[in-house]
């Protein structure tokens, strides 16, 4: 008989961030993680023209060096950053301080993913999860730009976490053929 676990599944803000992050990650794989690289590069690049930009113009109108041109471009890139940052900070608070994470529970099975707060169940066969997505102390189940995010931490919850993450990594690979 296989295996079912059944827990809490309460995240923390960071543990959501950094999960969002992971789901995504099968999308950028090969040619299209050298992309991905590429465009940050090119967004850089595009806050550090516009720190020389700004400190051109302060340079003439205000008679100031063209030694404040890193600086600048340093400021540009701290804000830009910090904005980065704080956008995915606050999607991952929207996630964990919605109405749907109250008193959700989260069950594992040969089926796949099922999750239940007692107004609303939803859930997801193992052969829709594109990959499992390992780190060392958290497992996404990624479904395309989403997924499950399962710490560590929660997983404990319910039994042996190693057990758990090798089962459900066997699931996946069972359901769909695919060996990541």
């Amino acid at each position: 008989m296989e295996p079912v676990w059944t827990m809490p599944y309460e995240l923390t803000r960071k543990e959501a961030a950094r999960g969002m992050a992971l789901a995504c990650k099968p999308i950028y794989s090969g040619r299209w993680r050298a992309l991905q690289i590429a465009i940050a590069l090119l967004m850089g690049a595009g806050v550090a023209t516009l720190g020389m930009i700004i400190a051109v113009l302060l340079e003439k109108s205000l008679g100031l060096s063209t030694g404040w041109f890193g600086v600048f471009a340093l400021a540009l890139w701290v804000v830009y950053v910090a904005v980065a940052r704080g956008t995915r900070q606050r999607i991952a608070a929207a996630y964990v301080d919605s109405p749907m994470m109250d008193g959700q529970q989260l069950e594992l099975s040969a089926r796949g993913i099922t999750t239940s707060n007692g107004r609303s169940d939803g859930g997801i066969a193992w052969t829709d999860v594109v990959a499992v997505v390992e780190t060392k102390d958290m497992l996404v189940a990624s479904i395309g730009a989403s997924g499950f995010i399962l710490p560590s931490r929660v997983l404990e919850q319910a039994g042996d976490a190693g057990v758990i993450r090798q089962q459900v990594q066997a699931w996946q690979v069972a359901a769909t053929g695919d060996v990541a």
